[in-house]
């Protein structure tokens, strides 16, 4: 957070509130009640500005204020504060003539957005677009092999009813008589009335560019959704609309009048005497009705509620200015790649109308609040195609960092359909395979690293989807928010198990970074027996240690022997010489901790520079009793040597880091290869 931080004695707040320190009185007003019971207390004040540009008043480490803050427009204070109130009316002439300028400025003043723009020259328009000349009668034009500026639309559906979607049996009429505009949801309505405001005559929106009856032209509009948002002058982002009903042009939150009016410096300025202006701060929001359609008014006296402060529901708040900032397409999975795959987005959030190009972010009249997106712009080597990258370089690794992030933010993001899984970030694939050099293998990379993103982790549990859509080694075979390893180049990591093959089939050859049928992942490496600890299996696992066979379980704090055969070995036996190694284990679905045989494979490990291990990483596993899905499903015999992952382990403890070391450096426990479907 940037601004100012002071102390001060309760005493001296005091004091000041009641000889008319509007700022003192302001401070008092939302000061925890314990923090001026007596006057040589000391209270710890800091005011400014998040990055996410809310105002907060943050008194003993507490935030007891969240609001905006603002300056005159032409003022030369403005460059310590937005220069303005926010836009309510986002719908109007005024905003969009506002937003109109900013677009210019994007694209003639932007030398780094001028150099990704040089691709539309050169580009195809999508099949279809919708022609907006008319935007009381757009219609649908052929647009294939032709050079179109065009928008594109990124909106969240939301389950709606499509009745006016594109079909093998209307296109006829909406090429030849247009679309009737009172047939179509409110988002679509907008985003025509938009793109025609701005002087732009094409749209492209999936429902109406896209045959949605034809499973041929889904695919094969899908393989192009990459070039379709690249190629697209702007993208409209309806990050306010929950559904496409909705629309996104009602009118924004009216903020009260500015509770507190302070002058201000300018200690930039030069000379002898600093230039006075004013800074207005606001904390209480009010929320118009939602209307429908461009520039519809609610009128001022409607009012929801007030935005509640943080010092009285602090958890709430913060959750709800996030959700806020992000909008319903920073929630929606397939809107990520719409984003991040544009030149420039024009996105229409909660609070504000907001820029977002490969240059800078920035609201459209400078008013305050920003749109929040957690995940970086993609470098130019991987948005313009640039020649291939020399592999494992700097700039290489930085981008499969990239990649790792956007898995994270794309794994948090709901799907309606969860087979989309793998067809909602295919576009992205496509777009990072050409800069990586790298085969895509149903979201991970088959390369050098390879073993390092076998190691993701999920960050909550959801069961097992029922239906297959990736092999049990990728993120995408499970449901909700996945974190990945991003220390590629760390000198201190070792791996201890190779990848001898890896393999995806594609369910289509047309789609190949779409869905996939089948995929299959060959590792040789050591396999060690797993036992639950004494208190949970969700807190600890026990490794075997020097044997192929065998396992051990705790009960009572008294050790027993289990005798088990290893799976690729018929016969057993007893240990004599016992070791244990306890690791933690995270597992991807609750049911997998109490799974019957359980498997530990060490992936990597970390070495100091002493020698000595600091921690290992690596799988676990159970045998594969699943249906297999290239033969029969009715048949769920365990088959011998196949597995599927069920969670990971690491040990931090430097006594079982050193015996797991040992016993891998010795090779007590002889490497075999194995299949991980």
């Amino acid at each position: 957070m940037g601004g100012a931080a002071y102390e001060i004695l309760s005493g001296q707040l005091l004091s000041g509130a009641s000889s008319s320190c509007k700022f003192c009185l302001f401070i008092v007003e939302r000061c925890p009640k314990d923090a001026l019971l007596w006057p040589f207390q000391t209270i710890n004040i800091r005011v400014g500005n998040t990055r996410q540009g809310d105002f907060v008043v943050v008194v003993n480490e507490v935030e007891v204020e969240n609001g905006i803050v603002y300056t005159d427009f032409v003022h030369s204070v403005a460059s310590y504060a937005p220069p303005g109130p926010p836009l309510p009316d986002v719908g109007f002439q005024r905003t969009l003539a506002l937003a109109k300028a900013s677009l210019e400025q994007c694209v003639h003043g932007h030398d780094g957005c001028q150099q990704r723009a040089a691709q539309h020259s050169k580009a195809t328009a999508p099949r279809r677009l919708i022609d907006c000349t008319n935007p009381l009668r757009p219609r649908i034009i052929a647009a294939k092999g032709t050079h179109r500026i065009y928008v594109a639309l990124s909106y969240v559906s939301g389950g709606e009813d499509q009745p006016y979607r594109l079909s093998k049996a209307n296109i006829s009429s909406y090429i030849r008589r247009g679309i009737d505009p009172e047939t179509l949801p409110q988002t679509i309505r907008d985003a025509i009335h938009v793109t025609h405001t701005l002087g732009i005559t094409y749209l492209w929106v999936d429902g109406l560019c896209i045959i949605q009856d034809s499973q041929k032209d889904k695919r094969r509009e899908l393989a192009s959704m990459r070039d379709i948002y690249r190629h697209a002058y702007l993208t409209i982002d309806a990050a306010s609309a929950r559904k496409v009903t909705d629309g996104f042009l009602q009118n924004r939150p009216l903020y009260d009048d500015p509770e507190l009016a302070l002058p201000f410096p300018n200690l930039r300025g030069s000379g002898e005497q600093a230039e006075i202006g004013t800074l207005y701060i606001s904390c209480s929001i009010k929320r118009p009705h939602r209307g429908s359609g461009a520039g519809t008014t609610t009128g001022h006296g409607s009012q929801e509620g007030t935005l509640r402060r943080l010092r009285n529901d602090k958890v709430s708040a913060v959750s709800n200015l996030t959700d806020r900032r992000r909008g319903y397409t920073g929630r929606r999975a397939w809107c990520l790649q719409e984003t991040l795959l544009s030149t420039r987005c024009l996105v229409f959030s909660d609070l504000t109308v907001h820029l977002r190009c490969q240059t800078t972010s920035q609201n459209v009249g400078g008013a305050p609040h920003t749109h929040s997106l957690d995940v970086p712009r993609l470098p130019d080597a991987v948005f313009l195609r640039q020649p291939r990258i020399k592999r494992y370089s700097d700039e290489w690794t930085e981008i499969r960092q990239i990649w790792s992030k956007i898995v994270r933010e794309y794994s948090r993001r709901s799907l309606s359909c969860p087979s989309d899984k793998l067809v909602a970030c295919a576009a992205l694939a496509e777009t990072f395979a050409f800069a990586l050099g790298s085969c895509y293998v149903a979201g991970l990379w088959d390369d050098g690293f390879i073993f390092h993103d076998l190691l993701w982790q999920v960050t909550s549990w959801s069961p097992r989807p029922v239906a297959y859509r990736a092999p049990s080694w990728s993120w995408a075979s499970v449901d909700g928010e996945v974190s990945m390893l991003i220390d590629y180049l760390d000198p201190s990591l070792e791996a201890l198990a190779e990848v001898i093959d890896c393999r995806v089939t594609a369910q289509s050859k047309k789609f190949p970074f779409g869905p996939v049928s089948d995929g299959s992942l060959i590792l040789r490496g050591r396999l060690y027996a797993c036992a639950s600890g004494q208190n949970s299996p969700f807190t600890t696992l026990h490794l075997q240690l020097g044997s192929n066979r065998g396992m051990y379980n705790l009960t009572n704090q008294a050790a027993t022997v289990t005798s088990r055969a290893h799976p690729f070995n018929h016969r057993t036996n007893l240990f004599v010489d016992i070791r244990i190694v306890q690791v933690d284990p995270f597992y991807d679905f609750e049911d997998a901790a109490h799974s019957k045989e359980l498997w530990a494979v060490p992936i990597q490990r970390h070495i100091l520079d002493d020698g000595s291990f600091e921690r290992c990483e690596g799988l676990l596993i159970a045998p594969d009793t699943a249906p297999d899905v290239r033969g029969d499903a009715k048949s769920k015999r365990k088959r011998r040597g196949v597995f599927q992952r069920v969670g990971h382990f690491r040990t931090y403890n430097p006594e079982n880091a050193w015996k797991l070391g040992w016993d891998l450096r010795w090779s007590l426990v002889t490497a075999t290869e194995f299949e991980l479907v």
